[in-house]
Order: structure tokens, then sequence, then C-alpha cells
């Protein structure tokens, strides 16, 4: 079963992540999906994955190691942007 979840990003993240769906062939739900499920394989570490994928692993938690927030958001999009 498949259930809808939105998702609220930089407009210049979003024009690069349709720019990436339309060159794979995959739905940008799909590589976000892909994405989490890369993170659950058990050889995680021993996958070769992008610089690109990479540098997103991680984004998802706080530095102390429990639930992100929004202000933990805004800050990884400050330092992205910079």
């Amino acid at each position: 079963m498949t259930t809808k979840l939105t998702l609220s990003m930089d407009e210049r993240v979003i024009e690069r992540a349709r720019e990436i769906a339309k060159s794979s062939g995959k739905s940008i739900s799909q590589m976000v999906s892909d994405y989490f499920l890369l993170l659950d394989h058990p050889d995680v570490g021993a996958i070769p994955i992008s610089s690109k994928l990479q540098a997103l692993v991680g984004i998802g938690c706080s530095e102390a190691g429990g639930q992100s927030d929004v202000a933990d958001y805004h800050d990884h999009l400050q330092e992205r942007y910079r």
C-alpha cells in the first residue's frame, strides 16, 4: 500500500530533482523511496553510491541522534546554500 507524503523543499532543489528524475526515468517519489530503502540495506557500506547521494546521508537526523525538527532542517539549508 502506498500513502501520499508531502515534502517542502527549496525551489532549486525541486527543479534539480525533476531534472534527475526525468533523466533517470523515475519519479521523484521513487527516488525518495529508493533513498530510504538504501539506508535500511544491511550492506549499505558496501554499496557504491554517487557523491550526490552521499551528500544527503544523515540530513534526516539531528546531531543528537534523535528526530529532526524544523530548526535542524533550516540549519541544514542555510549551511548547504551559503
